[in-house]
């Protein structure tokens, strides 16, 4: 009986495969993206720090997502650094002598900056519920025609009344820190609520 005859162009080795780990390669970091702005308040640059103060309480707003690659640049960071109060605010009676202290200017600050970030918080809240269609407390779609009209004036209403609340308080603020104050608190609070970091 003849052997069959070895089959043609095939190879062992043909299978094998080459399970060596490759080597790492390195590339230099690029350079830092600069989001367009007016002045250099405005800059965003690469950094790795990121610290949302205050997000762990159960009374502060949740935390948002962190983007720890992106830094707000402004003249203070609102966390160590803040402005002084204006002369005219404290002659006027907006403030006290006293609030012009280091420590109860970061005071000041912190109690602003709580009810600030409630007002974005909400203003996410409202603008997810309303996309949901779901009550925002509820979390959840109205069965009954009542509550169906109870939420369409919701949708309709609350998110006015959160940007009056937002620029009464920034109104306020204006008015015991000055414009360049009151221009740089609103970057930074709306940077802190996208996860961004601030620094000086």
């Amino acid at each position: 009986m003849k052997k069959p005859g070895k089959r043609q162009g095939f190879s062992v080795h043909q299978m094998r495969l080459d399970w060596t780990p490759a080597e790492a390669t390195t590339t230099a970091s690029s350079p830092p993206a600069i989001a367009p702005g007016k002045s250099a308040a405005g800059e965003v640059a690469i950094d790795a720090e990121l610290s949302l103060a205050g997000s762990e309480q159960s009374s502060h707003p949740p935390e948002q997502p962190r983007h720890p690659d992106l830094v707000q640049l402004l003249p203070w960071d609102f966390a160590t650094t803040f402005p002084q109060p204006m002369p005219d605010a404290i002659e006027a009676g907006l403030l006290s002598e006293e609030d012009a202290e280091p420590e109860n200017v970061k005071a000041l600050h912190d109690e602003m900056t709580l009810q600030l970030l409630k007002v974005l918080t909400d203003q996410d809240e409202i603008a997810d519920a309303r996309r949901r269609g779901v009550d925002p407390k509820a979390r959840a779609k109205p069965t009954s025609r009542g509550g169906q009209e109870r939420l369409k004036v919701l949708f309709e209403t609350e998110p006015a009344r959160l940007q009056r609340a937002w620029q009464a308080l920034m109104g306020s603020y204006e008015a015991g820190f000055g414009e360049e104050a009151a221009t740089a608190f609103d970057k930074a609070i709306r940077a802190r609520h996208a996860g961004v970091a601030v620094v000086t």
